[in-house]
């Protein structure tokens, strides 16, 4: 194996030390190096701007070092401009007031020499302080043995000093950002993380971390808010997994309780409180869980790291506390998450929020996803922040923007509402009542009524009437499905994995249909519940071909299942049927009839209608629709068409 080369022959690993005013510390942090086993290295000194004897210190080392100066631009400036001069394959970034232990390069080369799919390694360190003596010993792996991407997105065990990392991962993420800043080596690791960059341990201590004046209490604040943008940033990202996002809630909980320890360690009692109550919306504990939970992470932060007893008593006698405790005692989850996935929705969403807030039914909340808006939504939602959560995200399309919402929810029962619909006011606690009366059910569904623009009725939708039992036939033959007059229980939703990225048209009834193969009941409200609205914008009204192409595809991705059961499968070909036939109505409706042909004439593999039969299904189904949408089909210019005497002509010739 390569660790049994002489060092020449070896890696080149480039250790890159930015330095700003820390003269009094370097000269140990240098000499840690030349005392290495290792020797196949390459020293980058990048003073940023220093003030003090850095550069005097220094010029002691001649050529054994590169010492470069640079004015002062701070930590990811200087760190990035020590990764461009670099010649190393590998890189660790070693701040000037730590130190490596004699034979730490030595281990973690031979990781990386001999595993090639890891990205970077990582050991473990004593806290040491200011003259070297020894606090406390971290070794991280004992609690987290494997570092894979949960490990990283939630607990965050990285320091720089003890990381050695390939450098073409480091240049494929463009190195360390200076807006991310005091967070910025977390920020660089998890952007790694997210492109599948892997990661072992060193199980060894080999770097002292050094705890100082400087250290300990510059930049607490700058630091957790540097945190919570971060993971803003974080789980906006559009190439995340789904196993990462899923972290979003536990790993936001344990970030600001993290940030309210640190704010805690630094003196700042006040503040700790303010974050601890910021937790509360995240957390999926019991009120005494949560208290209970933030005293033990309080315990072992100041034991297992930082080598002092917390002191609860005064902790929880600080101005404050007591609020804080009543506040969490009532903090049990809502009955009910809102869900408003909304891209560019200014127009309506005011409108949309004031009907949720008008509901009889209290016992909620409302998550709202921007969908990476571009017009004035993020303003309306800045407005309404006291009764709402929200966060933003690159565009992604609804299927991922309630994904994220319902891994933020923390009801048990949850409801979606589109950013142009509206709930009617006795929404909620009508359908609540239903699963209260209805154990067994995931999902209880409405009727609806159709608005327009100004908010005119068009027509009322009650399905119920013709599909009096949401068994698998309704569902897989007639699809009632409108989601923001449904309500669901979030254990089915999440139990099918949510909904399905790949899908923007019929990703509603897909996640639907995916819940009842897998057994979730269903019961009807038979009432109007819900304002759906139509306008020029609506899915419906914009590209119908390529609508119809992910509905189509979502249906093929759904009967190409092997586990559905024998009671959905026997009415495969009727649902293929009758979702063409529904396709090519909508092809018709929203002018593309050449297409509408097309898929007529699909139709035709999954029925045995005669051609009398089939013609006059078709017209049925054409004329039943266009009535849901509160319209009268037009049935001369329907079969005086060009396109419909062509389909008559190929139904003719292949029809029974």
């Amino acid at each position: 194996m390569n660790n049994f080369l002489p060092d020449n022959l070896r890696s080149l690993v480039t250790i890159v030390i930015p330095s700003y005013n820390y003269g009094h510390f370097i000269e140990e942090t240098i000499d840690s190096i030349l005392q290495q086993r290792y020797t196949n290295y390459e020293i980058i000194v990048i003073d940023d701007g220093s003030t003090d004897n850095t550069r005097e210190v220094l010029q002691c080392y001649g050529d054994r070092i590169n010492y470069i100066y640079q004015e002062n631009q701070g930590l990811s400036a200087a760190r990035n401009h020590g990764l461009q001069l670099a010649s190393g394959e590998y890189i660790i970034f070693l701040d000037a007031d730590d130190f490596l232990l004699p034979h730490i390069l030595e281990k973690q080369v031979a990781a990386l020499d001999n595993n090639s799919d890891l990205g970077f390694v990582i050991c473990g360190w004593h806290i040491v302080n200011e003259t070297g003596e020894i606090l406390s010993d971290v070794e991280l792996w004992h609690g987290l043995p494997q570092l894979n991407a949960e490990a990283w997105v939630k607990w965050r065990p990285l320091l720089p000093s003890a990381t050695l990392f390939r450098r073409h991962w480091l240049e494929k993420v463009d190195g360390f950002s200076t807006e991310a800043f005091p967070a910025e080596d977390i920020d660089c690791v998890l952007r790694m993380v997210a492109l599948g960059c892997q990661s072992d341990w060193v199980k060894s201590i080999g770097v002292c971390y050094r705890q100082h004046g400087q250290t300990i209490t510059q930049n607490t604040e700058r630091q957790v808010a540097a945190f919570e943008r971060l993971y803003d940033r974080f789980f906006a990202r559009a190439d995340l997994t789904p196993e990462v996002r899923k972290l979003e809630k536990e790993t936001r909980y344990n970030t600001l309780i993290w940030c309210a320890w640190r704010l805690y360690h630094t003196g700042r009692l006040a503040r700790t409180i303010e974050y601890l109550r910021k937790s509360l919306q995240y957390t999926s504990l019991s009120p005494v869980e949560t208290i209970n939970n933030w005293i033990s992470f309080f315990d072992e932060n100041c034991q297992g790291g930082h080598n002092y007893q917390f002191d609860a008593y005064s902790f929880t006698t600080a101005p404050g506390w007591n609020d804080l405790i009543e506040t969490t005692l009532q903090n049990k989850p809502p009955r009910v998450s809102i869900i408003i996935p909304v891209y560019n929705g200014e127009r309506y969403l005011q409108q949309t929020l004031e009907s949720v807030f008008a509901q009889t039914h209290t016992d909620y909340e409302v998550i709202v996803i921007d969908d990476g808006s571009t017009d004035n939504t993020l303003q309306i939602l800045e407005s309404n922040k006291d009764s709402i959560r929200y966060v933003t995200q690159e565009n992604q399309g609804v299927s991922a923007a309630r994904n994220r919402g319902l891994y933020l929810a923390r009801g048990e029962l949850v409801a979606f509402l589109d950013a142009d619909d509206l709930f009617l006011p006795h929404k909620l606690e009508k359908q609540i009542a239903v699963f209260d009366r209805f154990t067994d059910v995931g999902i209880v569904n409405s009727g609806f009524r159709i608005i327009n623009d100004a908010d005119n009725t068009i027509v009322e939708v009650k399905w119920w009437k013709d599909i009096p039992k949401l068994n698998d036939e309704a569902w897989l033959l007639y699809k009632p499905v409108l989601p923001s007059a449904m309500m669901f229980r979030r254990f089915w939703l999440e139990r099918v994995g949510g909904f399905d990225r790949r899908f923007f048209a019929g990703e509603d009834i897909d996640i639907t249909l995916r819940m009842i193969a897998e057994g979730c009941k269903a019961q009807w409200l038979n009432e109007i519940t819900t304002c759906y609205r139509i306008h020029n914008s609506s899915v419906t009204r914009g590209n119908t071909p390529k609508q119809v192409q992910n509905t189509e595809a979502m249906l093929n991705n759904f009967f190409n299942q092997s586990h559905l059961p024998q009671s959905i499968r026997v009415l495969e070909q009727q649902s293929r049927y009758q979702s063409l036939v529904w396709m090519a109505w909508l092809l018709y409706q929203t002018g593309y009839r050449d297409e509408m042909v097309t898929y007529l004439e699909k139709s035709l593999a999954y029925t045995s209608y005669s051609w009398a039969e089939l013609i006059s299904d078709w017209m049925t189904t054409f004329t039943n629709s266009s009535q849901g949408l509160g319209e009268k089909l037009n049935v001369p210019s329907l079969i005086n068409s060009v396109q419909w005497q062509q389909i008559m002509s190929k139904v003719k010739t292949v029809a029974v």
